[in-house]
């Protein structure tokens, strides 16, 4: 009577049960593994490239950085002895030469001024 209140089902011996299935590695996931093998290598041959791409980047930003920078120090000492000069030129010649007034060669001179001012960020 106790079997009869069990609500499991019971297996006859004539019920079929079914052998569960080996996996079969067939061709088409052998060539489905190849396939990933060949993209994963073309994945790294572009990260490789990547990165050279950026380091010949670098190197040429480094490279034009470099050279901006000897540039703006020529412009900025050139400034500088144009103010300097300036300012003796005026010293001996305060109310102007060579058909130029005072105010015009003072003008010079602040120009000259304002780009070594505009310079002061670059290290020479």
């Amino acid at each position: 009577m106790a079997d009869d209140l069990d609500p499991s089902p019971k297996r006859r011996a004539t019920d079929h049960v079914p052998v569960p299935l080996t996996p079969k590695i067939t061709e088409k996931s052998v060539i489905t593994g190849e396939e990933i093998k060949r993209q994963l290598r073309v994945l790294i041959i572009m990260t490789v490239l990547l990165y050279i791409g950026f380091g010949l980047l670098l190197a040429f930003v480094w490279t034009q950085s470099t050279t901006n920078t000897t540039a703006l120090c020529g412009i900025k000492t050139e400034a500088q002895n144009r103010v300097t000069q300036g300012q003796a030129f005026l010293k001996v010649h305060p109310k102007g030469a060579f058909g130029l007034t005072n105010a015009q060669l003072q003008q010079e001179v602040n120009q000259s001024i304002n780009t070594v001012n505009a310079l002061k960020g670059v290290s020479c």
